[in-house]
């Protein structure tokens, strides 16, 4: 694997495992007063354009598959939201 992958890989990672944490503390606290719904709709908004970017010109599986995971977090950390 060369290096650029292996970062691209490492920052998909990272960047799930912080989006995770945030679903696990919401769901175990069932507060999200200080999540902002505009931040967590631009969040999913943009999740939604890079996996249409990815899809169709980069094509490449690792992101597609990361992309669909953290869109997945901020989905389900909007609905929360709106729950609580």
């Amino acid at each position: 694997m060369e290096f650029l992958s292996a970062l691209g890989l490492v920052s998909i990672v990272l960047l799930n495992l912080g989006w995770g944490i945030q679903v696990f503390q919401v769901v175990k606290t069932k507060q999200t007063r200080d999540l902002s719904l505009l931040f967590l709709t631009v969040a999913f908004f943009s999740f939604i354009g890079l996996q249409v970017y990815t899809v169709l010109e980069v094509d490449n599986m690792i992101y597609i598959i990361g992309n669909s995971i953290g869109m997945t977090f901020v989905g389900i950390l909007l609905v929360l939201k709106i729950k609580y």
